[in-house]
């Protein structure tokens, strides 16, 4: 078939003080030779109005959302320090509710002490012991 639009209908998108007409597409079948059938609808030319939030969405004020960090801070050259597979720097900020987890270097000569991991929670290091590295005392077994 073929769309046509009918005389005199407007194409302009601009607002109009009418009210807009909508009705059903329907279909005439002509009574010609070729017998096409033709569609014929009627399109409202006014938009439908985009809306935006007046409002940001409500976020309860909890500490879980709190945007701030924690320093890192390491004096100990053998300490490596991660935040998922990032290596951190001696000095780093840590974002809120991120785990920083510590391995000594070399693996299997230096033994941790103290914790192999901390979290910034509530903008404060979860533990106030620190890790270190220390070599092992003689006859003792690294576990």
């Amino acid at each position: 078939g073929t769309f046509y639009k009918e005389k005199n209908q407007s194409t302009s998108v601009e607002p109009s003080t009418e009210k807009p007409k909508v009705s059903a597409p329907s279909i005439k079948t002509s009574t010609n030779r070729s017998q096409t059938t033709r569609l014929r609808s009627v399109l409202s030319t006014s938009r439908i109005p985009k809306s935006r939030p007046t409002q940001k969405p409500y976020l309860p004020a909890t500490s879980s959302n709190k945007s701030c960090t924690c320093r890192y801070f390491s004096h100990d050259e053998h300490l490596v320090a991660y935040v998922g597979t990032k290596r951190l720097l001696p000095i780093s900020e840590i974002d809120n509710n991120f785990k920083v987890k510590f391995f000594c270097e070399p693996f299997g000569y230096l033994e941790l002490m103290g914790p192999s991991e901390i979290t910034c929670q509530d903008c404060q290091w979860n533990s106030t012991i620190y890790p270190k590295c220390a070599s092992p005392k003689t006859g003792e077994t690294m576990q």
